[in-house]
Order: C-alpha cells, then structure tokens, then sequence
C-alpha cells in the first residue's frame, strides 16, 4: 500500500466534511456538486493507495484512479448547469460527453497495445462529445469562450493520438476535462465574477496544466523532481476557491436579507428610503419630477381572521407581483409595513404623468385573488406625493403622500358606507373551498 497519499487522503476528508456541513445549514446545488466531486477525489487517492505492483489490483486500481479523475471533472462542471437540466436528460448528457473517453482510460489501465481502439475511442470522443455538448448548450446558451475551447479540445485529440502515444492521449483527456471545468465557470450570465471564482478559475487552469507539465518533465527533464505534494496543490486550491465563493455566496444572501423583505422578495424600507433619497437628489440635477406613492390594502385584517395567516401571506405576494407588472425598472416598489406598499417613480414630466401611474396601480388590483376556493376581491387607497410640488426633501414628500393615503382610505370608507362602492370582506366562492393556495 502506498502511504504517500495518505496525508492528502485525510486533507480531502476533511474537505468533504466542510462541504456537508454548510450544505446541512444552507443547501444548494453548486455545493452539492462541488461535494460529489470531492468525494470522487477521495475515491481517487484511495484508488492510488492501493496502486502497486505490476497484476489485476495495479489495473484495476489505475482504472479507478484515472477514471475518477474524469467523474469529479464532470461533477465540477455540473455544478455550473446541472440544475436547469432534468436529471434523466442530464445523466444522458454526461455519458456522451465522457463515455468514450472513459472507455479509453480503461483500455489504457490495462495495457491494451493495439492502436486501433485508441483512434476508435478517440474518434468517438469527438464526435459524441461535442453532440453531448451541444445538447447541454441548448438547455442554456454558452459563452463563445466555452465553445470554441471546447471544440479546439475535441478537434484535436485525434492529431494527438495519431502523433503520439495513448500516454498523450491520457494526458490530453485530463487536460481537457479540468480546463472544460475552468471554461465553464466565467460565464457573465451565470456567475458574478468576484474573487473566490478568480481563485477558482485560476485554479482549475493550475489543475489541469499539472496533467501535461508532468509528462513533459517526465520526457524531457527527469532529473527534476517534484514532490507529489506540489502537483496536488491546484486541488487544494481549487477547494479554497469554491469554500471563498461559498462564503460569499452566504454574504450576499444575508445583504440581500438586510434589504428586501423575506415574504414577496421586494426591497424593504431601508432599501426604499435609500432609492427615493437617489431618485430626488436625481430630480434635483436634471430638473425632473419623483412621484412617491404609498399603498395601503383595505380590509387586509379580515383576510387574515377570515383564512388565516398563510393564506394572507399569499395574498400579499400575488398583489406584490401585480404592481410589479406596472412599476418600471427604474422605479421603485417595496413593502415598507404588513400591507403596505410604496413606489419611487422616477423621471416623470409633471402630474399628469404620476396620476397616470396610480390608475394603472388601481386598475391592474381590479381582479380578485384565488383563496381557497373564494374570490377575494382587492381594493387600496393610494396617496400620491410628488416632488418638488408637495415637498422638497424624503421628509415633507413622505408626510404629504401619507396625507393623501390616509384621505384617499377615508373617502373608500364613506363610499362604502353610502353602498356606493362594495366593501372587499364579501366573498365570492368559485369552486369547492377545498383547494389550497
């Protein structure tokens, strides 16, 4: 048994046991695949314990050893797109972009010395690696980067078989699987680049360099050596890369936390207030008007007492994503109370304008929401204030769009008392209440 490995045995040991504790406490696809792959890694240096010798348990346990090289590759790379794939799909996927090449690991662990399933293996490589490829690529479209990598990778095994050795072919199959997995992970729509993925990325460039820098020292410079600790050092790396993004991956959520409101996901009043204080230190430069509206829903109480918290929990989210439907992006709407809503319209010419905005927040609320199997009808009183006209500053504009809140509330209240208007507690069932929402 070589113990050399040993120590780095219980390094990624310890890995993995890092990675299932922040999955245990916040879980998430990129880390469940990160851990995959590192408890192949552990396969992998317990397969190269036990690589000794010259019979069947040396070919066995190089099989093991380079193959599972090959498998954590894949689960890193995973960890990019997986998760918008079905995983029947997925699986299929895989086994085309690495089959082949698997299958020309294991030729190679057993000293197969006929050429020709090499070329056979390698064409196939090719040819249903790009197509596994490219089948992954339509679920979500990659960067111009990955693709043209990629088929640079795949164009060229062929020469380096045909040229060389089944050794260069190893090397060459490793060599593009770990910089697949550094060409996956910079693409702008899917990961923000922040330090931890440069550390990754730079990593898994390091990992698979250390594939053909070996054997080339190997060929050409023998009388260097290197010790194995220096050659595993990209791992490791790479492991602190993915533990960085973790960990600012967590940061994130937490500022985001900080900001927006947990139940409909909109910004919360802090956010709010720092939006509306840009948005009128922009009017005043530009000479624009800021509209700033506050939305308070009637009768909300009795949804509550009537189906129950849960129920008035859904409720606020499908009114949260009707008024997103008409608020700009340049605009802003948050839920600064239980329910209580406020919107930032920037840029607008004059009143007219900002009037315009709350009919179509009056009018887009006008359909009842589902609950339970009762027609819920909706209704809200909207106080408008607009700046620089009904205040000059976040303080006076907000105590006059309250006023005008409060007056609008008060007059719904007297059109219900005359039967002018229908008040919302009156229930209209739709189908058996024994749906849920």
């Amino acid at each position: 048994m070589n113990l050399s490995a040993l120590p780095d045995l219980l390094a990624i040991g310890v890995l993995i046991a890092v990675f299932r504790s922040i999955l245990k406490r916040n879980p998430d696809a990129q880390a469940h695949y990160w851990l995959i792959g590192w408890v192949i890694i552990l396969i992998h240096f317990i397969a190269h314990m036990f690589d000794i010798g010259t019979g069947v348990v040396h070919h066995i346990a190089l099989s093991i050893t380079l193959i599972t090289l090959v498998l954590a590759a894949q689960a890193f790379m995973s960890a990019v797109r997986a998760e918008s794939i079905p995983l029947t799909k997925y699986i299929l996927y895989c086994s085309m972009f690495s089959g082949s090449s698997i299958l020309y690991l294991i030729c190679y662990s057993w000293g197969v010395q006929a050429q020709w399933p090499y070329y056979v293996l390698a064409v196939c490589a090719m040819v249903f690696g790009m197509a596994g490829f490219f089948l992954v690529a339509r679920q979500q479209p990659l960067g111009p980067s990955v693709i043209i990598c990629f088929l640079a990778m795949r164009l060229l095994i062929i020469p380096v078989i045909y040229f060389y050795t089944a050794d260069a072919g190893v090397i060459w199959i490793l060599f593009d699987f770990y910089l697949g997995a550094a060409f996956m992970l910079p693409q702008p729509e899917l990961r923000k680049q922040t330090t931890g993925m440069n550390v990754l990325i730079l990593s898994f460039f390091a990992w698979a360099l250390v594939f053909p820098v070996s054997q080339i020292l190997a060929m050409y410079a023998p009388q260097i050596h290197v010790e194995a600790e220096v050659w595993n050092l990209p791992k490791f790396l790479v492991a602190v890369g993915m533990i960085l993004v973790l960990l600012e991956n967590e940061i994130n959520h937490h500022e985001y936390l900080a900001l927006h409101d947990e139940l409909t996901g909109l910004p919360n009043r802090r956010l709010f207030e720092d939006r509306l204080q840009q948005a009128l230190d922009r009017a005043h430069r530009l000479g624009k008007h800021v509209a700033l509206l506050n939305i308070d829903l009637n009768h909300f109480k009795n949804v509550n007492d009537t189906f129950g918290h849960q129920s008035g929990d859904y409720f606020l989210k499908a009114v949260a994503a009707r008024f997103q439907q008409i608020v700009r992006r340049a605009d802003t709407i948050a839920r600064t109370g239980g329910d209580e809503f406020s919107v930032v319209v920037c840029d607008l010419p004059n009143r007219e304008t900002a009037d315009q905005v709350v009919r179509s927040l009056q009018q887009v609320i006008l359909e009842p929401v589902m609950i339970r199997g009762w027609s819920v009808p909706i209704s809200a009183s909207i106080g408008m204030a607009l700046y620089s006209e009904d205040g000059d500053n976040k303080i006076s504009l907000a105590a006059a769009a309250d006023a005008a809140m409060y007056r609008a509330k008060q007059k719904a209240r007297e059109l219900e008392r005359q039967g002018n208007i229908t008040a919302p507690v009156q229930l209209t069932p739709q189908f058996h209440p024994t749906s849920t929402n």
